[in-house]
């Protein structure tokens, strides 16, 4: 059942399938149709170069993605940078189409032997983690912008939600730099038989270093840029004006929110879409304009990507149990 012919038969079904649901979910969207329209209907062409940049810097944002969790991996275990592209990209694919994303654990995971899933589980959260602690960080500044130049928060509560969103930050970041001290605590507790044998494989997490979590949260942050400016760019090219500042502070807002917020696949871009009417509604942009922004940077920064993981789960065949890492 292990044959490379039925792995490979499989590879083409899970493909197939992917490419399937990717299809109906965008498809089943009918505000997604309603933006494509519009998105048709404009004349872009002396803002095509800010579309292009957009789309270059795509595999930048990905690239160092695939490259942070190589070397996030690499304290239990060696993986090339060949399988750590196919980790991440088909992780997209299986994640955008799976309540919770949980395929993307699935796609993480694949390239590890089974007796390393379980501290690679852990590994994901401390990847997802450095993330949001930037989404956070850049956050508080974002919204501390909106409540203060919008909806005029008087000094006092403007001094409350920071000290509120300071300490959180403290806690997360606490929580990040002590990961492997949570994990032995929770070795020792009386848990149940089941949970108790999974947390005695997360031994392999006391190897991963201040040094790596430095490393990864490096990584994280300059990923933040480059989506930032991607962003930046899209609404560039949809002639979305706004000052400096209140693009950053939007940005950041939106992005701080997002990271927040679960995300179910079949509503995942809406809700995307409600977050940044929420934002960028207040200066009284196009709606259409803001709907097609966000339509646009969702199709390149996760659709495009998905796709790339799909025609790699059809043509590569990676078996944990079958090849030795270098």
């Amino acid at each position: 059942m292990n044959s490379p012919h039925f792995r490979r038969f499989g590879h083409v079904i899970l493909a197939i399938g992917l490419l399937g649901l990717l299809i109906w979910q965008i498809s089943s969207q009918e505000d997604l149709l309603k933006t494509w329209s519009e998105f048709k209907s404009m004349d872009f062409t002396k803002n095509i170069f800010y579309l292009i940049l957009a789309l270059l810097l795509m595999p930048i944002n990905w690239g160092i993605e695939i490259i942070k969790w190589k070397n996030l991996v690499s304290t239990i275990d060696k993986i090339t940078g060949r399988q750590s592209t196919y980790a991440v990209l088909t992780g997209i694919s299986m994640g955008i189409v799976t309540p919770a994303r949980i395929g993307e654990y699935i796609g993480r995971l694949s390239v590890l032997t089974p007796e390393k899933r379980p501290p690679g589980v852990v590994l994901m959260f401390i990847n997802s983690l450095a993330q949001n602690i930037i989404n956070i960080f850049f956050g508080i500044f974002g919204i501390l912008y909106f409540l203060d130049d919008y909806y005029q928060f008087d000094d006092v509560k403007l001094n409350q939600y920071f000290v509120a969103v300071c300490l959180l930050s403290i806690l997360l970041i606490s929580l990040y730099f002590n990961i492997r001290k949570v994990v032995a605590v929770t070795q020792k507790l009386p848990l149940p038989l089941f949970l108790q044998r999974w947390f005695k494989k997360l031994d392999l997490i006391q190897n991963v270093s201040n040094k790596s979590l430095v490393e990864t949260g490096i990584y994280s942050l300059v990923r933040y840029f480059v989506y930032f400016l991607q962003y930046c760019m899209i609404l560039k090219f949809f002639n979305l004006d706004l000052g400096i500042s209140q693009m950053m502070a939007g940005i950041a807002t939106i992005f701080m929110v997002q990271s927040g917020i679960p995300l179910p696949p079949l509503s995942a871009i809406l809700a995307r879409g409600e977050i940044a009417l929420m934002v960028w509604g207040m200066y009284n942009l196009s709606v259409s304009g803001i709907l097609a922004a966000t339509f646009t940077l969702w199709v390149i920064n996760l659709i495009i990507p998905a796709l790339f993981g799909i025609a790699i789960i059809l043509f590569t065949d990676y078996n944990s149990n079958s090849y030795e890492n270098d």
